[in-house]
């Protein structure tokens, strides 16, 4: 299917951004508010991408963990085998 283009809803959203820009730029605030609201998505932007790399930083930890108990416990169960009981050994 796909989304139809229709060139006078296009124009009609464009005429609107272009309202709100000028809006904003013939305000007073308008430097500290842009600013400020591009300083706060950032700040939360960079949050997130720390956060993200702690994820994975945790992630990839518990998997080298997991396979170092998974050897371990390899190694017990090739003992339990070799270990006879009742043998005189």
């Amino acid at each position: 299917m796909g989304i139809k283009h229709d060139p006078e809803i296009a124009a009609g959203h464009v005429s609107k951004i272009n309202g709100k820009l000028s809006n904003l730029k013939n305000s007073p605030k308008a430097d500290s508010v842009s600013y400020s609201n591009l300083y706060g998505v950032t700040k939360g932007v960079t949050a997130n991408n720390k956060y993200l790399k702690l994820i994975g930083d945790y992630q990839k930890s518990l998997t080298e963990f997991s396979k170092k108990i998974n050897e371990v416990s390899q190694k017990f169960e090739e003992l339990d085998k070799s270990v006879k009981f009742g043998d005189g050994k």
